[in-house]
């Protein structure tokens, strides 16, 4: 009998990265999955973050986003009419808190920190924020965007002060938007000003300071209620 003939199937060669945006923002390729359409947009979003955090808004350009991301430009302008509303597409997309459950105040904050410090040393956020900065007020739609970011990560926090006060930790009285401000203000310093090490010794100390100080603010204050309500008395 003759020998049957044995087929060799060759393996098929890997695409470069920017082929992958552009077979994603044409629809090219085959199989189950997410859409390709959702492939594309992510690949800009990210693309976006990247040179945001290596140029400032004014020098990015829709033709290096197309760049970075492996797409054409009418892939993007088919999304987003302008530059502008890509940024502040890109800004939401930014990584979130999550809103801890320890049983305790202490616990929770001190999670929503170490949450903090690792999404600004480990994603675009930290390198990102100070162009924000630098270029906030020349737009209202960004300046909107920006304060609708930092709005929804507080959410976190006033949830676990909620939680406190239900449970009998904290006053009802507590500001949870200073809060925020007290715990923030100081990982924010170390990572752009000081430049020091933003480690959990150091979370740690932050969470503890606030707290201390928080409880003594409640003390002065319920102190100076009573001595009001004495004095209206007499």
């Amino acid at each position: 009998m003759p020998s049957r003939s044995r087929t060799t199937r060759l393996a098929a060669p890997r695409r470069p990265a920017a082929a992958v945006g552009r077979c994603a923002a044409t629809g090219a390729g085959s199989g189950r999955g997410r859409p390709r359409s959702v492939e594309a947009e992510r690949a800009i979003l990210d693309a976006t973050l990247e040179l945001l955090a290596e140029t400032s808004i004014s020098g990015l350009t829709v033709e290096a986003i197309a760049a970075r991301a492996g797409v054409g430009k009418a892939t993007i302008y088919r999304r987003w009419p302008s530059k502008l509303p890509l940024v502040v597409n890109a800004i939401k997309s930014l990584p979130e808190l999550r809103v801890p459950n320890s049983g305790t105040l202490r616990g929770d904050l001190r999670e929503i920190v170490r949450g903090l410090a690792n999404i600004l040393q480990s994603s675009p956020l930290g390198r990102v924020l100070p162009h924000l900065i630098a270029e906030g007020g020349w737009d209202s739609q960004l300046d909107e965007a920006i304060g609708h970011y930092v709005n929804v990560r507080r959410v976190p926090l006033v949830e676990v002060v909620r939680r406190a006060v239900e449970r009998g930790e904290v006053s009802p009285a507590v500001d949870a938007e200073a809060l925020a401000d007290l715990l923030a203000g100081p990982i924010v310093n170390r990572l752009f000003f000081s430049r020091r090490p933003l480690d959990g010794k150091f979370v740690e100390f932050v969470v503890r300071t606030v707290l201390a100080g928080m409880a003594d603010a409640t003390v002065l204050r319920s102190t100076g209620d009573r001595r009001a309500q004495r004095r209206s008395r007499t």
